[in-house]
């Protein structure tokens, strides 16, 4: 058990607080200094006239402004483990950053849809593991098998079609990439039992490898996988806009003969993709979402057992106690700012008379 900040980059508020209580500590002793060289002692006016520069009231403030800076700090007290047992299958999820996913037949564009709505499946996918693939004309493994949805939802939401340098559709890459996830995470089953094991496809399906389907048929049949795809995109399509950093249209993306592209789905060939995979197949177009009926359809698929994990448990937050304290004090600097110099006028003005002769 441990005393901790959950949010440390509130530690600037903290920092000027001290500084602010510096400041007036060192005005404090400037100021006594100099009425004390003044009038040769500080007695009768410390009392009065000082408790206005450097009194309770200020006093009050800072320590109000203190409880406030921890507040936002979020002090938590204690941090334990628990044992969370889960079951599901093992999944990855190839997700397609080419250049065409930049089409907006979908507003504002493929990929921004795709995107959005991968967060909202990774949502409904806990107790699973789950690993990120993204491809293009090549294919990167950016997540291992884990249960860790807030990291997967992290690499989802950067994915951009400049997270693959070289462009193209490469299925063919972005099978292996997955089969290599898979090899990395075999589980200790107990005897026959098998791993349920699914790929689930996001896609415009465009390619230029016309033996990709055999290929990864391939693959399919190697692995023992299932293989669910999405179609992301309308057969109208739409040509590709190109645009700057600061996100103005440019132009559209033309061909080697300076011909406008006009990028379509490819549902055909993500169609025979699922059907081989013996998986579903869903097109997202707007207003429409495959995220409630791929679950639904993974969940149907034989769940295992995972090992016991140790996750997390944050303990006890303190920040609540911390900004009543700031209120009371704020209140109390409120009532002797105020309050008190009412009621202390007519000595105040004795004080002033005093210094005056």
């Amino acid at each position: 058990m441990k005393f901790f900040f959950h949010d440390g980059s509130s530690i600037y508020w903290l920092i000027i607080s001290v500084f602010v209580f510096s400041f007036f500590t060192m005005r404090h002793y400037l100021v006594k200094k100099r009425i004390k060289k003044d009038l040769g002692s500080t007695h009768f006016f410390y009392k009065n006239r000082l408790r206005r520069v450097f009194g309770l009231n200020d006093l009050f403030l800072l320590i109000a402004l203190g409880c406030f800076s921890v507040a936002l700090l979020n002090p938590i007290w204690g941090k334990q483990t628990k044992k969370v047992n889960s079951q599901g299958i093992q999944l990855v999820i190839l997700f397609d950053v080419s250049r065409s996913m930049w089409a907006d037949d979908i507003k504002p564009s493929r990929l921004f849809v795709a995107k959005k709505e991968t967060l909202k499946l990774l949502q409904q996918l806990k107790g699973n593991q789950v690993g990120l693939v993204a491809f293009a004309g090549g294919a990167a493994p950016l997540a291992p098998m884990t249960q860790d949805i807030g990291a997967l939802s992290t690499f989802v939401d950067s994915l951009s079609t400049h997270t693959i340098s070289m462009q193209g559709t490469n299925f063919t890459d972005a099978f292996t990439a997955a089969k290599e996830i898979f090899e990395k995470s075999k589980l200790d089953l107990p005897p026959g039992q098998k791993m349920t094991r699914a790929v689930v496809v996001i896609s415009d399906g465009e390619f230029h490898d016309e033996a990709a389907l055999d290929k990864a048929e391939g693959f399919i049949k190697e692995m023992g996988i299932r293989v669910f795809s999405v179609g992301v995109g309308t057969a109208e399509g739409s040509q590709l806009p190109v645009k700057n950093a600061s996100g103005q249209l440019m132009g559209y993306l033309r061909d080697n003969d300076r011909n406008i592209v006009v990028s379509k789905v490819n549902l055909e060939f993500l169609k025979s993709l699922s059907e081989r995979g013996k998986g579903s197949f869903f097109q997202l177009q707007y207003g429409s979402s495959f995220a409630e009926k791929l679950r639904g359809d993974l969940d149907k698929l034989e769940q295992i057992q995972f090992k016991e994990e140790k996750q997390g448990v944050e303990g006890k937050r303190f920040f609540v106690y911390f900004i009543f304290t700031g209120l009371l004090f704020l209140l109390l600097w409120f009532s002797e700012k105020f309050l008190w110099t009412a009621l202390n006028l007519k000595k105040e003005k004795k004080v002033s008379d005093w210094i005056r002769s």
